[in-house]
């Protein structure tokens, strides 16, 4: 009701209702009436929980910390001095949820908990995408969620030990540590600059081109040994 002048608010033509005030405009001998809507609107509020100075529209304060200013453009601020957060808490066979929306969606991004099946799930542009659930963090779907793009990718190394249980389908694959490798492997091509170990049998179907040397310590069975060049 800031800058409102009795004179404009709206005659009081019936019997007042429970949410509405009548007041007396004695100088136009009229009785108005003002709403609750007419009290709180437009009105600038600030609410402030165990604190004096809000820097938001709500303000919850437990212990006081040296806060900056700069958490006055967050509508919300939750401050304490070592274990500042907010607790949900819900029914055991439903889901706990902070949503993200906009005006046009009202659930463009989600984060939930399902108390039932203990996991966390991620909604993006309006789709549940990743979920995680006892140590493993997997897309909704399978082959749903890539590990980044051409443009834009992950840190190349990799400090563990990568375990793949399928193929490998890769036009480049630059490993700097050792391969170990218990089923087959098909190379169309393979460069090798530095030494190969092997302490098993290698057999070849096709041609091997060395333009390098080939250094044999142990037994080598060859059937048919074409020769271009020196050896």
């Amino acid at each position: 009701m800031a800058d409102s002048k009795i004179s404009a608010l709206t005659a009081l033509t019936a019997a007042a209702a429970a949410d509405v005030l009548p007041i007396v405009d004695t100088s136009a001998t009229a009785t108005k009436k003002m709403t609750i809507e007419n009290i709180f609107k437009s009105i600038p509020v600030s609410v402030g929980v165990n604190e004096g100075t809000p820097l938001a529209k709500l303000h919850v304060t437990r212990d006081a910390i040296n806060h900056s200013t700069q958490s006055s453009l967050a509508p919300i601020f939750v401050e304490d001095d070592n274990r500042p957060g907010i607790f949900f808490s819900g029914n055991l066979n439903n889901i706990g949820i902070i949503q993200f929306g906009d005006n046009s969606s009202i659930n463009a991004g989600e984060i939930f908990y399902a108390h039932s099946d203990d996991k966390f799930s991620f909604r993006c542009a309006g789709t549940v995408q990743a979920t995680l659930a006892d140590g493993v963090l997997a897309p909704e779907t399978d082959s749903d969620v890539d590990l980044g793009t051409t443009s834009l990718r992950f840190k190349d190394t990799f400090v563990d030990s990568i375990t793949v249980t399928g193929e490998v389908d890769a036009v480049t694959l630059d490993i700097s540590g050792n391969a170990d490798i218990d089923g087959i492997t098909n190379l169309d091509v393979v460069d090798i600059d530095g030494a190969v170990d092997m302490a098993t049998t290698l057999t070849l179907a096709g041609n091997a081109d060395f333009n390098g040397e080939l250094d044999v310590d142990g037994t080598t069975n060859l059937d048919v040994v074409d020769i271009d060049g020196a050896v």
